[in-house]
């Protein structure tokens, strides 16, 4: 095993791309690195969305898709009514989902395109259990992938910076899109849209297990 250390990001595949290599970097944002491969930020969130983000992320970045597409949340939803992550995960590495040019919308588990036409499915290749220690290289060699973080009411105010909880309610626990990360701080996608935060990402403390986020976490291989 060839183990390489970066102190500054260069572009892709100059570096990330070397079998049998993992690689440290001490600060990494995929939204930098692969602009084309991440699109707008939604404002109807949930555990679906953030889990085919980082599906379709992943795949664009692997190369596995030409540009970012759209995988359905409609789909994931109605043919496997599960609030579990990884029942989630495993139902995308055994049966797949369509795109949401195939399935836009849908109240039953539909076995044809929203026209009728024959449904493909595009399948993860596997899943992977994630602890902390492990969190910043998989960032760096697979891609994005999702983190479950307990979502505070002082987070609705956040603007720019370090995200800590200070103050107000617990509203929810959320599960979100593991982006990026510096020396003391995580990137996350928003669900709030574009004009919140920075260009709707947050940043959050790094090293505390703030809200949650450094918990163990489940992913999908897409190579």
């Amino acid at each position: 095993m060839i183990i390489v250390h970066f102190s500054q990001l260069f572009t892709p595949f100059q570096t990330l791309i070397i079998q049998n290599t993992l690689c440290f970097l001490d600060k990494f944002d995929a939204v930098q690195s692969y602009p084309h491969c991440f699109g707008q930020i939604q404002t109807a969130y949930d555990e679906n969305s953030a889990l085919l983000d980082a599906f379709a992320e992943r795949r664009c970045i692997n190369g596995l898709d030409n540009q970012l597409q759209q995988y359905s949340t409609s789909y994931l939803s109605q043919c496997k009514k599960t609030t579990s992550l990884l029942q989630k995960v495993r139902f995308l590495t055994q049966t797949g989902v369509p795109t949401t040019s195939c399935v836009d919308s849908a109240l039953i588990c539909p076995i044809t395109c929203d026209d009728g036409s024959s449904i493909s499915l595009f399948k993860a290749t596997g899943t992977s259990m994630l602890l902390l220690s492990q969190f910043e290289q998989k960032l760096v060699n697979e891609g994005p992938f999702t983190v479950q973080m307990q979502y505070y009411q002082d987070l609705n105010d956040y603007t720019t910076g370090i995200y800590e909880h200070k103050s107000g309610i617990l509203l929810d626990t959320v599960t979100v899109d593991l982006v990026g990360y510096d020396t003391d701080y995580w990137i996350c996608k928003g669900w709030f849209g574009k004009q919140w935060g920075v260009n709707g990402y947050f940043k959050i403390r790094k090293g505390t297990n703030e809200c949650g986020i450094e918990e163990e976490t489940v992913t999908v291989k897409v190579k």
